[in-house]
């Protein structure tokens, strides 16, 4: 473009100091004066570097090339007469002058046109509409990879921004106040995404879907200028007057209005009018307030909105999108006119110039070594085996190349790789965003594995911009390193290179428009899934209470948690509603798990039990080196330990040949594995084959050599084996290893090998100290550790640990005495770890989607006590403020979003502590083990589970405690009648008296055949079937059970056991079950039965049971009712055995049934823990107070959305005082109506205060209870059992009293229960006090310990037996009444 100033650049002489350029004249003079293609050539020249290379370069006196020599060097004319063609293309578009200067438009709305239609028909240049000095110009630059996404956002917003606009005038709205450019700016392209929400938010409203005060207020405006004509409007106009717009806005606004309307189509007043009544509209729809003339125009403007439809603005977005695939077309064909070479020659500012490579060697390793990472990423996350065979085939390509130093070559290589792996990435960005906007979605396999699709394609492009984007710049600029000499290219391998990098960076960069758009509708469409069906009717706003879309839930959901919240809570009960979805979709995907989990256990176990039943056991499937010691693998066809013994040998040749690098040992060690093994089928469901050893000599007859009964469970089970492993990634699979899964203290045990045992015990002790092969606490992100302790790991190409499902029972076990080879409780264990990486893997790209979306959306700001820090500065009396934010990824929310994701996802429940190293005196004089490794992690877990069996060890006091507490709160939920009433709970608890007997005569059993064990494994009653079903033991001797873990806590988890089950047990009875006429005819409990199969023992419905359908009930949600029958009104479903309708029932009623559960008794699941879990303070703190968090939320929770139940809650207590302060507030108007306010609660609300009624009523009876001497222990000896009454009542007394805020000992009562120390600090103190033997002699005078050593004294106090010996005294002692004392107890001695 032109300038009508001229300014001629000087230039440094020697001799003449500064002068004007000769070179930069004779430009404007070739140039017709145009100073900007001038300057541009100019600049050129100025930083190419080497042009002294270039043949024949003159220089003039000022020591500048002269244009005579450029020209003939580079051909200055042709690129000047091509640029002359460019005015002309211009100026008959109508975008500058025929002089140059730039056509200005008046309205957005025709730059975008002008800007769409010239980029529509001119392939090697970008126009863009921009703004300046109030006007609209299109500025035109030629097309390169920074700005080829220009092209494709300008169509859109263009197509999109007519297509909403013919849509407001097919309603109805009169559209014409896009001619005045006054107002055009209502409606422009520059808010096309913005406008398109707008217009959804306000059908919605139209059409009664989402609340009126989530109106946006600009398009009150847009509204105003759309019912031109309207006589309301017109009234309006006459009432508000300029002076009542003024009063309004205030002088100074006004004036500002007036300013800015001056010289349109009206006086400037009567815009300002428009533009207060448009104000007036805003506030009166997000206020509420009354008035008679906006009311009625505002039901003008619903009759016309109302016609609309959201879908129809979803379907006009998507049309917009559409048309861009062409562009995404013609760059994947390798169209030459997306991309001028040319431009890219001469508009280059050498960007690259500062970054140096030393070779064309060194690109094309940087090349391998992304591609490798790439492949290493696809095994660790399994992204198909397909991509990872093309990027091996495209890797050992590079690989020859560079071997031949064909480097170029294999950079080439590399980049057709990326620019396929793109261009697929493109084709799902294309295929999704016209996908995830639908309605309709449910929690289907099918809509899980789309949204699967859609997450994994936008990680994909994040990883491609971390990973490859700084080596595409570099490739994009190679001409740089070409003329600078650095590298020497022939000049179409360099024009190859560039176009392709080229291309790649324009793929890039469109894909990455769209990405963040595409995460936002993908994240909408979950919220869809996970919170119901079209509008979220089920969905309010924390503030107001309002019923919004997904769309607007996406939009107001910004709020941040506290950092208690994070810390204690469960996520579930977070008060941010996306938190909470994302609890929702964890704990959906692990009943989906479970259930399949049951299956497969219940056929592992059912061909277990044929072979048990006549008497054989299942340790004859392992392999046994002479000495009878597991090898780790399976027997079979082949001698797996024979072969990876010989490979073993060979690679250790290799390594001890110093002319062989790594890399040879590597590429020879491929080769050996290629030439050695063949390809066999091991699944026929799949079809998947393995790789088994080639040679006969590998062969083996230990199956041959099985009788009947053991083929027919080896057979069944290798195939149960094949079909998991077909769930796993290729590296992870091995037919005949065995289950490397580690015996424990008990299974060590053998009485009939004492000294063995003895060995085992010892190594399983030491256990406590190191981290194991087969750890479950970390997840799968250390790698390894090296000699110097030093922790690697797999890094993602963000610099980010690489996360994923974790995939345990794989590395082989280095002692093998320890391998456990009961193979029916490894294959439980197996295939629960199989179908958990198989189910959870289907969400983790969809929930690392929402964390990065949490991640990039919240920026905390810093606070000081409750109010928000600002950032201030002061100068010359101005302040400027701003708030103080933590970084990207700094919120509470993500925080707990992150580990919530980590713990339950990816199996990483603790952070890392490290480990120190020591000498080993024991070590051999090989020097074998010389260096002792001490796993922080384990020693603290070890102290927690010492702290756990010490403390809680055989404590009947703590055992009666929990069972009478948790009683008294489901007497206190069945109350309240929202999950079960009193009849629910009575008939639970002789249901579960009934259902007892069978239960504890399965207990030891394999196959599980009563009614009682398959519903806890249904619906995960005791919080953690998976974990369960892990570590499922049969042990069936007396000493292994002692030395069991559970027998220590027997007292807990029965009455644990007692209350989840039999509060379990109320809400399926609670649950009604119809006949197809509507009848009520039974409930879920008696509905559901045990079925004998083939397989084994499950849990099938009754025929012919329907269940009433409510779509935002918590059971039914996602249920299909497309065939549901309507009877009197309402839907009836019927849930049929094995339809999908069942298995979503079963799915909702176990998330269900386990929050209810965590409420009343506690989350011990890892889903209900908070954040503070995953660190060792956080544990300590916590360890038998984890009950607490969910406790006192229950009570005095803020208002939050529970996924679980589908329900809006709050605190009792908060609940409570509400109402009364309310009731107050009527009465002292006059106006108390105790039945109208109650009727106006809803069903939560009247719940909440029938709970905290209840609790008074218990607190008030507990206190006469203490006023009769309930508490009081007698004072002479014996009475025990009146003695453990009065100290349980003491007890309940304390827990309802510190639950219970209306009462003056509400704090001491809570402080009596938190103010004993973490049980491991105790623990320790314990151990200290053993170790310490300076005090071994020292006798105690008085007391219950009389006559005792102080070190007797204390080693007594560190086993389980002081919970024994307590027991004992209870009947002459009274010291366990001590810690009542603060609440008024005066103890008898």
């Amino acid at each position: 473009m032109k300038n009508s100033c001229v300014f001629i650049p000087t230039v440094k002489t020697k001799d003449r100091g500064d002068v004007e350029s000769k070179l930069f004249k004779d430009l404007l003079s070739h140039t017709n004066n145009d100073r900007t293609l001038s300057g541009q050539i100019y600049a050129a020249t100025k930083m190419i570097g080497g042009l002294n290379r270039l043949e024949g370069i003159k220089y003039d006196k000022n020591g500048e090339p002269t244009y005579s020599s450029l020209n003939k060097a580079i051909g200055l004319d042709e690129i000047i007469n091509g640029n002359k063609s460019i005015h002309d293309k211009l100026f008959n578009a109508g975008i500058i002058t025929d002089s140059g200067a730039d056509v200005e438009f008046d309205k957005a709305t025709d730059a975008y046109a002008k800007a769409a239609a010239f980029n529509e028909s001119n392939q090697d240049l970008v126009g863009v509409p921009q703004k300046r000095d109030g006007k609209f110009i299109v500025n035109v630059s030629n097309q390169t990879a920074a700005n080829i996404n220009d092209r494709a956002r300008i169509r859109f917003k263009n197509d999109l921004n007519n297509k909403l606009l013919t849509y407001l005038n097919n309603l109805g709205f009169d559209v014409s106040f896009m001619e005045d450019s006054k107002r055009a700016g209502l409606f422009d392209p520059t808010m096309a995404e913005t406008n398109a929400s707008g217009l959804k938010t306000i059908i919605g409203i139209a059409k009664g879907n989402v609340g009126e005060q989530v109106f946006p207020e600009e398009f009150a405006h847009v509204i105003v200028a759309g019912m031109e004509g309207n006589g309301i409007l017109d009234r309006l106009r006459r009432v508000i007057t300029p002076e009542t717009a003024k009063v309004l806005f205030g002088e100074d606004l006004y004036n500002q209005y007036i300013e800015e309307y001056s010289n349109g189509k009206k006086t400037a007043e009567e815009y300002v009018v428009d533009e207060a009544i448009g104000r007036l509209l805003a506030d009166y729809l997000k206020e509420g307030n009354q008035d008679y003339l906006l009311n009625r125009f505002w039901m003008a403007a619903k009759a016309v909105l109302e016609h609309g439809s959201t879908d129809d603005i979803d379907s006009l977005i998507n049309e917009a999108k559409m048309a861009l695939k062409s562009i995404s077309d013609a760059i994947e064909s390798g169209d030459d006119t997306i991309v001028s070479k040319d431009a890219i020659m001469t508009a280059r500012s050498m960007a690259h110039l500062t970054k140096r490579i030393g070779s064309m060697r060194d690109i094309a390793e940087k090349s391998r070594a992304i591609l490798a990472k790439k492949i290493t990423l696809n095994d660790k996350l399994n992204l198909g085996d397909e991509a990872r065979e093309e990027s091996m085939a495209t890797f050992t390509e590079i690989n020859k190349l560079m071997d031949e130093n064909k480097n170029a070559a294999a950079v080439l290589s590399f980049m057709y790789d990326t620019a396929k792996t793109l261009s697929q990435i493109q084709d799902n960005i294309v295929t999704f965003s016209s996908m995830v906007p639908n309605n309709g979605l449910s929690a289907s396999d099918g809509d899980m594995i789309r949204m699967a699709g859609t997450a994994r394609t936008i990680t994909q492009m994040r990883a491609f911009n971390d990973g490859y984007a700084d080596i595409m710049n570099d490739l994009m600029g190679i001409h740089t390193f070409v003329e600078n000499g650095t590298i020497s290219l022939d000049e179409a391998t360099e024009n190859d290179i560039q176009e392709l990098a080229t291309q790649i960076l324009g793929m890039m960069a469109q894909i990455n428009s769209y990405v963040k758009d595409l995460r936002f509708d993908a994240i909408k469409t979950v919220v869809q899934i996970f919170y119901g069906n079209g509008p979220q009717n089920n969905l309010k706003s924390t503030a107001n209470f309002d019923i919004m879309s997904a769309e607007q839930f996406m939009r107001v959901c910004n709020n941040d948690i506290t950092a208690a919240g994070r810390l204690l809570s469960s996520l579930g009960e977070s008060t941010n509603p996306i938190a909470s979805m994302v609890h929702r979709i964890v704990t959906l995907q692990q009943s989906k798990r479970n259930r399949r989990i049951m299956d497969i256990v219940s056929r592992i176990e059912n061909a277990s039990k044929k072979l048990t039943d006549k008497g054989y056991s299942t340790d004859f499937i392992y392999q046994r080196d002479e000495n009878g010691i597991p090898t780790g693998w399976l027997i079979g066809p082949y001698d797996m330990k024979a072969f990876y013994d010989d490979r073993e040998a060979y690679k250790k040749t290799l390594e001890e040949n110093p002319a062989l690098t790594r890399e040879d040992v590597a590429r020879k060690m491929y080769w050996w594995d290629k030439n050695n093994t063949k390809s066999v089928l091991v699944d026929e469901e799949t079809g998947r084959k393995e790789d088994v050893p080639k040679d006969p000599k590998y062969e083996s007859d230990a199956y041959d050599n099985l009788d009947d009964v053991q083929k027919a469970y080896y057979d069944e089970l290798m195939a149960y084996k094949a079909q998991l492993e077909s769930m796993l990634p290729g590296i992870y699979r091995s037919l005949y290893r065995a289950p490397q899964m580690r015996n424990d203290l008990a299974e060590t045990f053998d009485p009939m090998k004492p000294v063995e045992s003895a060995k085992l015990i010892w190594s399983s002790m030491k256990e406590s100290f190191i981290r194991r092969e087969d750890e479950q606490d970390f997840g799968e992100e250390a790698v390894y550790r090296d000699d110097n302790g030093v922790k690697h790991i797999l890094l993602d190409f963000d610099g980010e640990p690489i996360r994923k499902v974790p995939i345990y029972f794989a590395n082989m076990i280095h002692d093998k005495r320890r391998l456990n080879t009961d193979f029916t409780r490894a294959m439980n264990a197996y295939a629960s770890m199989c179908v958990n990486y198989d189910e959870m893997s289907k969400i983790t790209d969809m929930l690392e989607m929402i964390a990065s979306y949490v991640k990039e959306q919240y920026e905390t700001p810093h606070t000081s006590g409750n109010k928000e820090v600002q950032g201030r500065v002061s100068l010359f009396g101005r302040v400027f403020i701003k708030p103080y934010l933590y970084g990207k990824g700094g919120s509470n929310l993500y925080k707990a979003i992150r580990s919530f994701i980590d713990a339950n996802v990816y199996g990483k429940t603790m952070n890392d502590l490290g480990e120190t190293r020591l000498d080993n005196p024991f070590s051999n004089e090989e020097g074998e083990g010389k260096t002792y490794v001490i796993d922080h992690n384990t020693l603290f877990k070890s102290f927690m589970a010492y702290g756990s069996i010490a403390k809680l060890g055989v404590n009947l006091f703590s055992g009666l405690s929990n069972v009478t507490m948790g009683e008294t709160q489901m007497y206190l939920e069945a109350t309240a009648g929202e999950f079960f009433g009193l009849k629910d709970l009575a008939v639970a608890k002789k249901n579960y008296l009934k259902d007892l007997p069978k239960y504890l005569e399965n207990m030891e059993k394999r196959q599980k055949s009563d009614k009682m064990s398959l519903l806890m494994t249904l619906f995960n009653m005791d919080e953690d079937t998976f974990r369960e079903i892990q570590e499922r033991k049969y042990n069936n001797n007396f000493i292994r059970r002692v030395l069991g873990d559970a027998s220590w806590f027997f007292l807990q988890t029965a009455g644990e056991h007692k209350l989840h089950v039999t509060g379990g047990y109320a809400m399926l009875y609670n649950t009604k079950l119809y006949d197809k006429s509507g009848n009520e005819v039974s409930n879920m409990y008696d509905a559901l039965e045990v079925a004998k199969t083939d397989t084994g023992y499950t849990i099938r419905i009754k025929p012919d049971m329907y269940i009433k359908y409510d779509e935002k009930g918590a059971l039914t949600r996602n249920l299909d009712a497309s065939e549901a029958i309507e009877k009197n009104g309402e839907k009836y479903i019927k849930l049929d055995n094995d339809s999908a309708n069942l298995g979503q029932f079963f799915d909702n009623m176990s998330t269900y049934i386990n929050r209810v559960n965590a409420g009343l008794h506690g989350g011990y699941a890892q889903t209900e823990k908070g954040a503070a879990h995953m660190s060792a303070v956080g544990k300590l703190l916590m360890q038998f107070r984890q009950w607490m968090p969910g406790h006192y939320n229950r009570r005095f929770a803020k208002n939050y959305y529970d996924p679980a139940t589908n329900t809006y809650r709050a605190g009792f207590y908060r609940t409570a005082a509400t109402v009364l302060l309310n009731i107050a507030k009527d009465a002292k108007r006059g106006k108390l109506n105790l039945v109208t306010t109650w009727n106006n609660l809803d069903k939560v609300e009247k719940a909440n205060m029938l709970r905290a009624f209840t609790e008074l009523r218990m607190f008030v009876y507990m206190m006469v209870g203490a006023m009769l001497g309930f508490g009081e222990p007698r004072k002479e000896d014996g009475y025990w059992g009146q003695k453990l009454f009065a100290y349980q009542f003491n007890r309940l007394k304390t827990e309802i009293g510190a639950s219970f805020p209306i009462n003056v000992d509400f704090l001491n009562n809570a402080m009596t229960i938190i103010q004993t120390p973490a049980a491991a600090i105790e623990s320790l103190q314990d151990i200290i006090n053993i170790v310490n033997v300076s005090n071994m002699f020292d006798e105690i005078e008085s007391g219950r310990y009389e006559g005792w050593s102080k070190w007797e004294r204390d080693a007594i106090k560190a086993l389980p037996l002081s919970q024994i010996i307590r027991i004992r005294d209870l009947s002459t002692e009274d010291y366990i009444f001590n810690i009542y004392r603060s609440n008024g107890y005066k103890p008898n001695k």
